[in-house]
């Protein structure tokens, strides 16, 4: 199985949105503890809680299935800036080095 399940979106073509990590509670103490953890790890300020794992996208379906999982969306209107993709990857190395074999993941 995975150990963590991040479904990036790269904005939409019609809207200008800001960057965000969602996820969604589940239920399970753990599973959530370990989904919020993933989304603070990234470091953006705007972190949303879906109230339930219900719904058809994929984050909903890897919570549904036991696995800590996030949302990350950044861009606007079909694009992203070079400040933009910079903070994407400086968030998942974050995620990363938090999940490392040393952390308390």
């Amino acid at each position: 199985g995975a150990d963590a399940y991040i479904d990036l979106h790269g904005g939409s073509t019609t809207e200008d949105m800001a960057p965000f990590v969602a996820y969604r509670s589940s239920g399970d103490e753990d599973l959530d503890k370990r989904s919020v953890s993933l989304a603070e790890a990234f470091g953006w300020t705007d972190i949303v809680r879906g109230a339930s794992p219900g719904g058809g996208n994929t984050h909903a379906a890897t919570t549904r299935a036991g696995i800590p999982s996030v949302l990350v969306e950044i861009g606007s209107t079909g694009s992203r800036s070079k400040e933009e993709i910079h903070m994407l990857v400086d968030g998942l190395t974050r995620v990363l080095v938090d999940m490392s074999p040393n952390s308390l993941w």
